[in-house]
C-alpha cells in the first residue's frame, strides 16, 4: 500500500510539473496553478480518503466540456497561438483524470498527458531554465515509471495468490465431497 501511495504522489507531482513547464513556456500560469491545486486536492480527497471521485459518465461529460472549450479557444486565438489551445486541452483532461479512481489505465493516461504537455512546451521554449526543468522532469518520469512497475507487479502477484487459494479451496471441496458434486 505504501508503494501505491508513493505512485499517487509521484503522479500528482509529474502532472503538476508538466503543466507548470507548459505554463512557463506559454507565459500563462493560471492553468498550471489550477493543476497544482487539483493535483494536491485529488491526492487528498480522491486517492487517500476516497471522499470524492468522478464516475465514468460524469468524467466523460467533463472531458466533452473541456474539448468544447478548447475548440472555442482554438478558433479565437491567433494562428500562431492555436497550439496552446490544444495544449490547454491536455491540462483540462488531466484535471478530469486526477479526480477519477486510479487504475492502470488512468495512471498511463495521466503520464501520457503530462509528457505531451512537456513536448508542446519544448516546442515553444528554448531557455536554459526550461532545460534544467526538463532534466528534473525526466528524473521524476523515470522514478514514477519504476514505482508504477512495482505497483503493477504487486497487484498481479495478489491476483495470482487469490487464484491459487481458490484452486486449493476447490480441490479440498472435491476431496471432501467427491468430484461429482462440484461443477
Amino acid at each position: 500500500m505504501a508503494t501505491e501511495r508513493l505512485l499517487q504522489l509521484l503522479t500528482a507531482l509529474l502532472t503538476a510539473q508538466g503543466s507548470v513547464m507548459l505554463g512557463m513556456s506559454s507565459g500563462n500560469l493560471t492553468l498550471p496553478l489550477l493543476t497544482i491545486a487539483a493535483a494536491a486536492l485529488s491526492v487528498y480527497v480522491t486517492d487517500r480518503y476516497s471522499w470524492f471521485y468522478l464516475h465514468g459518465s460524469v468524467a466523460n461529460l467533463a472531458a466533452l466540456c473541456a474539448v468544447l472549450i478548447s475548440i472555442y479557444d482554438f478558433y479565437e486565438l491567433e494562428r500562431d497561438r492555436q497550439l496552446l489551445a490544444i495544449a490547454y486541452l491536455l491540462i483540462y483532461l488531466q484535471i478530469v483524470l486526477l479526480f477519477q479512481k486510479k487504475t492502470e489505465r488512468i495512471y498511463w493516461q495521466l503520464h501520457l498527458l503530462s509528457l505531451l504537455q512537456v513536448i508542446v512546451a519544448t516546442a515553444i521554449s528554448s531557455s536554459l531554465g526550461f532545460g534544467l526543468l526538463l532534466i528534473i522532469y525526466l528524473y521524476f518520469c523515470l522514478w514514477t515509471g519504476f514505482v508504477f512497475f512495482i505497483v503493477r507487479q504487486q497487484v498481479r502477484q495478489q491476483v495470482r495468490q487469490q487464484v491459487r487459494q481458490q484452486v486449493r479451496q476447490q480441490n479440498r471441496q472435491r476431496a471432501l465431497f467427491g468430484s461429482s458434486s462440484l461443477p
